[in-house]
């Protein structure tokens, strides 16, 4: 599968530009993300390890695209029951 096939219509648009838009999305990011880390830090999910992500890395993890997350039943990567 291309990236055309994809939901990321902005690589489809010949005037998709992003450098006007980074000032504005890393504001939100620096906003967003904390609040991220901190929900990731409970015990149950990352534990002290969410301390260590950057707020790139918090985007990126909402952008794994949940098919494959769902094959999973949790954070140790065991099977979940189809």
């Amino acid at each position: 599968m291309g990236w055309e096939q994809t939901l990321t219509p902005h690589k489809a648009c010949s005037a998709f530009e992003k450098k006007s838009s980074l000032g504005p999305a890393n504001e939100w990011l620096s906003v967003m993300a904390p609040g991220v880390r901190k929900r990731l830090s409970d015990k149950k999910l990352l534990g002290k390890l969410a301390k260590e992500l950057t707020d790139q890395d918090v985007l990126a993890m909402g952008m794994v695209c949940l098919i494959y997350l769902s094959k999973f039943s949790s954070f140790k990567g065991e099977k979940a029951d189809s």
